[in-house]
């Protein structure tokens, strides 16, 4: 009971961090082109609490979970300003399109400042370098480099019945120690050594607690051994010789993995016609709570990395192409630059409030899908 108290506290603190640093970045960036702006607030619903000072509001709200800037020309603020931002000078509308564009942007600039920030702290604590999967051991960074680190000896265990290592006799379980006279230290170098070698025999050196042996083992067709081989290495991602840039880098490079990883999910969903593993890679408020259940044993630095990712996933969300988003309303700002003039007020409304209700059905059926796969979710971090 004490632990679910926890991570909710815990999940109200995350997600409300992320939207008050996302909506300061409005709220600075308004502030700087001297927009006029009505209120900022912490949280939604009824207010707890408000003060007014140089004619604008700030206020807390009872709901933790979200926040927002009321600024003039931006939407259409209920109870003030409503028919008059045309008439005031410092409405967003009246401002350059450069200037609006800057506040559009700002939250998203923010979401990524806050990411560079703790990656630098927590890549810097640890030597400033942070392990990858062993399945990105061929990853180019775009900023740092890329090393291994053997962990134990090459393992396995259990040898595949009818296979190359079956016939050869070699025990149940050893360590590959060489092939073909070749030295192994990390356990990918097997399918390195044993390539355009289907169908004939590789002479491996293996290892027992007793006694060490070379076996002629005939190699399979698809280029296996027979034998189930443990990965011994870490993949590390080393940013010694990029200490200052490090944070800004992290972000870089985890794009490109999460683009990689991304694009891998969908062709093997186009080939099997399997996408439940390109679902799953969407998650909404569960699987953030789960997330941060099974980070928080790591004490802050595993928070924060959570943090640093969840503010990275909210920058990239927002600067979608998607009219209610950051995006959208920037690319709207650019066709209006390219037509020379501004859109119709009610059609842009229109557009907007229908890609908003479009992205609130999307919100609510990854909710869904999260329950019902809630399991699943609850599987990937055991």
């Amino acid at each position: 009971m004490l632990s679910t108290f926890v991570n909710i506290l815990l999940f109200i603190f995350v997600v409300g961090l992320l939207v008050f640093i996302h909506e300061l970045g409005h709220f600075l960036a308004a502030k700087s082109v001297k927009a006029t702006i009505y209120e900022f607030s912490v949280g939604l619903g009824p207010k707890v609490f408000s003060k007014k000072k140089d004619d604008i509001l700030y206020s807390i709200r009872l709901l933790p979970l979200g926040g927002y800037v009321k600024i003039a020309g931006d939407g259409d603020p209920e109870g003030e300003g409503q028919g008059k931002e045309d008439e005031d000078p410092n409405s967003l509308k009246n401002k350059s399109k450069l200037a609006q564009a800057w506040v559009m942007c700002a939250g998203v600039i923010m979401n990524l400042l806050l990411s560079s920030i703790i990656y630098f702290i927590i890549i810097g604590t640890n030597g400033w370098t942070t392990s990858l999967s062993g399945e990105f051991k061929d990853f180019k960074p775009v900023i740092g480099e890329i090393s291994y680190e053997e962990v134990e000896e090459i393992h396995y265990e259990g040898v595949v019945e009818g296979s190359g290592a079956e016939e050869a006799g070699i025990p149940e379980e050893g360590v590959i120690k060489e092939i073909d006279g070749n030295e192994l230290t990390y356990s990918f170098e097997i399918a390195e050594a044993l390539e355009g070698k289907e169908n004939s025999t590789a002479v491996v050196s293996i290892c027992t607690e007793n006694e060490c042996g070379n076996y002629n083992i005939t190699v399979s067709e698809e280029g296996y051994l027979g034998v189930m081989v443990y990965s011994n290495y870490i993949v590390n991602l080393s940013y010694e010789d990029s200490k200052v840039i490090a944070g800004f880098g992290h972000i870089l490079n985890v794009l490109k993995i999460s683009g990689q990883k991304i694009s891998s999910l969908f062709a093997d969903a186009k080939e099997t016609g399997d996408y439940g593993q390109v679902a799953n890679t969407f998650t909404g408020p569960v699987g953030i709570y789960l997330v941060l259940d099974y980070f928080k044993q790591f004490g802050f630095i595993g928070i924060f990395s959570v943090i640093a990712d969840l503010s990275l996933s909210l920058a990239v969300m927002n600067i979608l192409p998607i009219p209610a988003l950051d995006g959208g309303r920037v690319l709207i700002l650019l066709i209006e630059s390219m037509l020379k003039k501004d859109l119709n007020k009610k059609v842009e409304e229109r557009i907007i409030n229908i890609s908003f209700a479009l992205l609130m059905i999307f919100i609510v059926l990854i909710l869904v899908k999260d329950l019902f796969t809630i399991e699943n979710i609850k599987n990937m971090f055991q």
